[in-house]
């Protein structure tokens, strides 16, 4: 799996690239998508890099299937 910022790749950067964008824009907010597939140990490195970057705005984007049921109160 590759990881982008701003649909960019950076996959081979992507602590360095964290934190140039952390540095020129210090309060956006970063939103974390990731496929199904992904395993979680790529998804605790992307946030691993966001912490070492002091990142501390961020979202993670879900998607919601419509053919799931609701949850049980």
């Amino acid at each position: 799996h590759d990881f982008f910022l701003d649909n960019a790749d950076a996959t081979d950067a992507l602590g360095a690239r964290l934190s140039d964008i952390r540095a020129s824009r210090p309060n956006a907010v970063f939103l974390v998508r990731a496929d199904a597939e992904l395993q979680y140990d790529k998804l605790a490195k992307v946030l691993s890099a966001m912490n070492s970057a002091k990142i501390t705005k961020l979202a993670l984007v879900t998607k919601v299937d419509p053919k799931a049921k609701p949850p049980a109160p």
